[in-house]
Formats: structure tokens, C-alpha cells, sequence
């Protein structure tokens, strides 16, 4: 147990204090819950789980910050990180979230089903019955629309 909490702490002088984030205790629990794993324990127990906060603060002192979001979940910190930092990436996820939801208007759905509507009923597939099903009778604007919504981070 004491080697899988040196390796959490190792983890976050390593990479939280390098590169100062706001990171999810989940996180750091599911990096505990690993770690003993991989030093052959199968059951953690509740109160591990629910202690670590307490043995965070206590490892840590005032390098680390605890804040609870509306959800109730505990989100954690360094104290080095700087409201600069904060401020600039609350602005660019809220730019981002403008962008996406400008592309996600109501007037563009529609307009993308009337435009693949058009390209697949001009779209020559010829009378026969049965279909030939050795030629690709997909249109691309439809493979690329749906490869789109399927990876809408793209």
C-alpha cells in the first residue's frame, strides 16, 4: 500500500506540478486503484478510496487545493497553478464552445439533409433488380457526412 501511495505521489510532483492542471480525484484514485494493482492487490478497500483526500493533504500541506464543483465532485489542483492560466483556457473552451455551437445551429441539419437528398436522388443507379452490388452505389458527400457526425471532434 505504501509503495502504490509513493508512485500517486511521485505522479503528482512529476506531473501536476510540472504541468499545472486541474485533474478530477477520480483520476487520482483510478492512478491509486492501478498502482496496487499492479503491486498484486485485488480489493481495495472503501475507506482507501475515501481517505485519500486526507492523505493528500497531509502529503502535500498547501501545494494542493481542493475544490468541489456544482456536481459535488472534487476536482484538485496545485496552488501553482495561476489564475492567468485558469483565464486563458476557460476562454479558449468557451471560444471552442461557440464555434461547435454555431456549427451545430438548427437551420444546419436541415440543410445538410436536403443537400445529401439532392446528391443521392441524381445519383444514376440504373433499373436493374437486383442492384449490382460490385459498384459502390454510396455517394461520397454521404460517406463524408457521416464519417463527420460519427467524429464530430474533427
Amino acid at each position: 500500500m505504501q509503495s502504490a501511495k509513493e508512485e500517486l505521489f511521485s505522479f503528482i510532483r512529476n506531473e501536476l506540478f510540472v504541468k499545472p492542471d486541474v485533474v478530477p480525484m477520480t483520476q487520482l484514485t483510478t492512478i491509486l486503484i492501478n498502482n496496487l494493482a499492479n503491486h498484486g492487490v485485488t480489493e481495495v478497500m472503501t475507506s482507501s478510496k475515501k481517505h485519500l483526500r486526507r492523505v493528500l493533504q497531509t502529503g502535500f500541506k498547501d501545494t494542493l487545493l481542493f475544490v468541489n464543483d456544482k456536481n459535488g465532485r472534487l476536482l484538485v489542483c496545485p496552488s501553482s497553478l495561476t489564475v492567468d492560466t485558469v483565464a486563458l483556457k476557460y476562454h479558449a473552451v468557451r471560444e471552442e464552445l461557440g464555434v461547435l455551437k454555431s456549427e451545430t445551429d438548427e437551420s444546419t441539419v436541415p440543410k445538410a439533409a436536403l443537400k445529401l437528398r439532392q446528391v443521392i436522388k441524381s445519383q444514376d443507379t440504373g433499373d436493374e433488380w437486383p442492384p449490382d452490388t460490385t459498384r459502390a452505389c454510396i455517394p461520397d458527400a454521404l460517406v463524408c457526412f457521416l464519417l463527420r457526425i460519427t467524429d464530430w471532434r474533427k
